[in-house]
């Protein structure tokens, strides 16, 4: 039978970690957010290195194109919760840490109470909505935060000290982004594509930045994004500066509740208002042409017509379509279908 010393003495003999940050190691109380291509990774060899209190929030069932890069799931596990299915694998390789799982999805009304018992913060979401709001409660609640993203054969690294009033006075991501980007500005990994070997390699650097966090090694400066390219293999480091007007660090005023706030883009509708609006599924179209009748037939009965699809970003660039041939009946969905409650039944 394994004892728990043996277990990490490969890393514990390190001069950098030893039985002091081994015990850090132990005592540090982990929140991943997102159990995809990054939090696999990252669940992995947080475990593995002893991380004595891990909890794995998502909401989302495993799907058949997940498999390539969320490399602990199985055909088999197809429609299962990833987060219980990532948290039993992730259980079954280190039997000496506590890890739990919550089915759920992240949202200004959860926010603070998930983070509320756990000093970092690893953020494996793939859109920018997420990503911001997990910013923001980190930076209000003085957490420490790590953040990555791939996008196709990149990736990017940031680390937030937010514990620390120093690193919260010189700065945050709001100063290099006031406003959350448009999802449409770039595809996530459904629409734009990855190789399963990129977010291993991403999820492992952000994995190590937390190691390193938590045992006291130095780590990435604050307002600095560290990216990396999976073909040429260069890596870089951009820096920035506060910006005396953010809307975060700037406002001693800011609430959770008002700076992340979703805004509605041009031509975009909530759920809440489709009672009345002709619903059309066009995640699995391939054509704007099969929707020109439809669209033709309820202007002049004077109906409107909302798109839907997974993100909210392929029913925009069909909106903007028949929007721009003069139709301005029609609507996108807000953050898309994966936005709305598990329960929430608006399409057939």
């Amino acid at each position: 039978m394994m004892i728990e010393a043996a277990f990490y003495q490969r890393q514990s003999i390190l001069s950098q970690i030893g039985d002091k940050g081994q015990a850090h190691l132990k005592a540090a109380p982990v929140v991943i957010i997102g159990a995809g291509g990054l939090g696999h990774p990252v669940a992995s060899f947080l475990a593995a290195a002893g991380v004595g209190r891990i909890l794995i929030v998502d909401d989302d069932t495993i799907d058949g194109g997940n498999l390539n890069r969320q490399f602990l799931f199985t055909p088999e596990q197809i429609g299962e919760n990833k987060s219980e299915v990532l948290r039993e694998r992730i259980q079954k390789q280190n039997p000496f840490i506590q890890v739990n799982s919550l089915d759920t999805r992240v949202s200004l009304e959860n926010c603070q109470e998930i983070l509320s018992d756990y000093k970092l913060v690893l953020d494996c979401t793939d859109n920018f909505k997420t990503k911001f709001l997990l910013h923001d409660a980190c930076f209000l609640l003085k957490k420490d935060l790590i953040q990555a993203s791939i996008y196709q054969f990149e990736g990017q690294l940031q680390n937030f000290l937010y514990s620390n009033d120093e690193v919260r006075e010189n700065g945050c991501l709001r100063c290099l982004w006031p406003e959350v980007p448009s999802e449409s500005c770039v595809g996530n990994c459904e629409q734009a594509g990855v190789v399963g070997a990129v977010a291993g390699n991403i999820g492992t650097m952000q994995a190590m930045e937390a190691i390193k966090s938590i045992v006291g090694m130095e780590v990435l400066t604050p307002n600095t994004t560290l990216t990396f390219d999976l073909i040429s293999y260069q890596l870089n480091k951009f820096k920035w500066k506060k910006y005396g007007n953010c809307p975060l660090c700037a406002d001693s005023s800011v609430s959770l509740s008002t700076i992340s706030r979703p805004k509605l883009g041009e031509f975009e509708i909530l759920a809440s208002s489709l009672s009345q609006q002709k619903v059309i599924d066009v995640r699995n179209s391939t054509s704007m042409i099969e929707f020109s009748d439809v669209v033709r037939s309820s202007q002049e009965k004077n109906t409107h017509i909302v798109f839907v699809c997974n993100k909210g970003i392929q029913s925009l660039a069909v909106t903007r379509h028949f929007r721009a041939l003069g139709f301005s009946n029609t609507w996108s969905l807000f953050e898309g279908l994966s936005g709305l409650d598990k329960d929430s039944q608006i399409i057939g």
